[in-house]
């Protein structure tokens, strides 16, 4: 968020002090990186929220904060239903936090230079006059940026994801405790994340759907 506010109008004072809170983020991440190699996240603790929220609107919250990426070394697509006309509630904050920690596992790995494709698929899955269910498809695919295998071919340049380097045990139990299953189905190429989440409807409708 500061470095999106950052590059709006401001005065010099106000760089200043947005940039002060962008190298006190950076301490701060660096401090949290040190906790996490010695110990282990229990996102069961996190206290559970139930609001009404628009769904598209957090995933794209998200997506925005890997913008200063996109143009160099990811590319995200996603796609709502449009058969979903209302808000939802549940839990925006485990949404986001899953796409958070999900999204930085699947774009990096270490000693590898990569451009990754990922595409978003939200489809209305079954629903009622309280209910409605959802079918997250999130599809994978990597190329090295590496001269080297670029220049031999292109299907030398694609790097599948190797899931037993890439640690998704944080976002595998956000999805439970959102109560759905992540599942993972890798091809030559491509890696298919897809899971369910049912949510109670609400009488808001949401914004205009997304082009």
């Amino acid at each position: 968020i500061s470095n999106l506010v950052s590059e709006t109008m401001i005065d010099s004072k106000q760089r200043d002090l947005i940039d002060t809170i962008l190298a006190s983020a950076n301490n701060l991440v660096d401090a949290v990186n040190d906790i996490v190699k010695i110990s282990t996240i229990d996102v069961r603790q996190l206290k559970e929220s139930k609001v009404t929220f628009d769904l598209y609107s957090s995933i794209e919250s998200v997506l925005q904060l890997f913008s200063d990426k996109e143009s160099r070394d990811l590319a995200i697509s996603i796609r709502q239903d449009n058969t979903l006309t209302n808000q939802v509630i549940g839990d925006p904050v485990r949404i986001k936090q899953f796409f958070l920690n999900f999204l930085e596992k699947v774009t990096r790995e270490e000693n590898i230079r990569l451009k990754s494709r990922i595409n978003i698929q939200i489809l209305n899955s079954k629903e009622t006059d309280r209910e409605v269910t959802l079918r997250f498809n999130i599809l994978v695919s990597r190329m090295s940026t590496d001269p080297k295998k670029a220049a031999t071919s292109e299907e030398a340049a694609f790097v599948p994801i190797d899931l037993k380097k890439i640690d998704l045990s944080i976002p595998d139990r956000l999805i439970q405790l959102l109560g759905g299953i992540l599942t993972i189905e890798s091809f030559d190429y491509e890696t298919l994340f897809t899971f369910n989440l049912t949510f109670q409807k609400s009488d808001i409708k949401i914004r205009k759907e997304i082009s």
